[in-house]
């Protein structure tokens, strides 16, 4: 049976690009079928579908300032006969989906899709500063030497758990998320940070997302939250 390969464009916690058009070709070389995760991805680089020799992406529209709950898979070709749905639909998703489409959703996952290709912005420039100013303050930024796309950080500062740094960023009305999650009780650091070197580091990680509507005043006040927060904590105590 032919493999199904799954891969992202760009990992949504660091911004990190993956080797696509490197993956497609070994999977066209062995007859496999290539699905990409485009969805940190999609409005934010071009990235051509019929081109890529990828099988099939998946992209959402809240990643690209349409509305939440609409999301699209896009197929290079015709789906393979053996890339059966978990629930049966009708016909009008060919047999893939089943329920009514929100159409006031999809319209908008249209519409932000089609503004981002025909006025796409490049939001690298903001992330610079930010991240500048954050390995100023004592951060690390992760995958720093790697592609990325223009709009992710993910930035360690050593000595401060990453749930203090979210609840002093949200006190300066800043949203941002952990590089770790917290169960029962118990952290479970990022498996993708992990596997990038970093150990229990992982867990002193917050994720920064630059939306397509921000602006230069929203980095300065990151900036400076930031910098407060790096010279107000306490290490001996991961606050």
């Amino acid at each position: 049976v032919p493999a199904f390969v799954c891969l992202m464009l760009a990992n949504n916690e660091t911004g990190v690009l993956h080797p696509v058009a490197e993956a497609a070709a070994l999977c066209a070389r062995y007859g496999a079928h290539l699905h990409v995760d485009a969805v940190q991805a999609a409005g934010r680089m071009v990235f051509s579908v019929s081109q890529s020799g990828v099988g099939s992406v998946a992209i959402s529209g809240h990643k690209m300032g349409g509305p939440k709950g609409a999301g699209a898979l896009l197929l290079a070709g015709p789906a393979p006969a053996r890339l059966q749905p978990l629930f049966e639909g009708g016909g009008q998703e060919q047999g893939r989906r089943g329920g009514t489409q929100p159409l006031p959703a999809i319209a908008g996952l249209a519409a932000a899709l089609s503004a981002s290709l025909q006025s796409p912005r490049d939001l690298s420039g903001l992330r610079n500063t930010l991240e500048e100013a954050a390995q100023k303050a004592g951060a690390k930024v992760c995958g720093a030497q790697a592609p990325r796309l223009g709009n992710t950080s993910s930035l360690i500062l050593p000595g401060r758990k990453a749930q203090t740094q979210l609840m002093r960023l949200d006190l300066a009305h800043i949203c941002v998320s952990a590089g770790s999650a917290c169960s029962s009780g118990k952290v479970a650091y990022s498996h993708v940070l992990q596997a990038m070197g970093f150990g229990e580091q992982a867990g002193e990680a917050i994720r920064v997302s630059l939306p397509w509507n921000v602006q230069e005043e929203d980095i300065h006040h990151f900036v400076q939250a930031y910098e407060r927060m790096a010279q107000s904590a306490t290490p001996a105590l991961g606050l």
